[in-house]
């Protein structure tokens, strides 16, 4: 596995372990949005972060370049979603750690994303791998 692929792998995991803390530190704020409930917040929580750890794990251990794909337009949809709904609809996270929380775990997730793209991980993925 080539350096970026790992350093993709660590950021990924540390933006999801990010993810989980900024749930929780900001669950009190998300429960304010009309028509939340915690069935609705636990289940997409769940279902995001199983996600994301699959897809990681496809990427860094699996060598698909598919999920590599997946990966790269979720995390940049993702985060242009979230800057432009910040500015139409301001949130106000759980004080600063929910604020550093929320903000870390972008900033990780576009580094991941951006380990994928340099030039060692896309000719690791170009590569068939041994066990096929």
């Amino acid at each position: 596995m080539p350096k970026s692929v790992a350093l993709f792998e660590k950021a990924g995991y540390l933006a999801v372990l990010l993810g989980i803390a900024s749930g929780f530190i900001n669950y009190p704020v998300a429960m304010k949005v009309p028509g939340a409930t915690l069935g609705m917040f636990v289940t997409t929580f769940v279902i995001s972060i199983s996600l994301e750890v699959l897809l990681i794990w496809l990427i860094a251990r699996k060598r698909k370049n598919w999920a590599r794909w997946v990966w790269i337009v979720l995390i940049g949809v993702g985060t242009a979603l979230a800057v432009l709904l910040s500015f139409v609809h301001p949130t106000q996270q759980n004080g600063v750690a929910g604020a550093v929380a929320y903000y870390l775990t972008y900033i990780l997730s576009i580094a991941s994303a951006m380990y994928l793209l340099r030039p060692d991980a896309r000719a690791w993925f170009r590569q068939t791998p041994p066990d096929q």
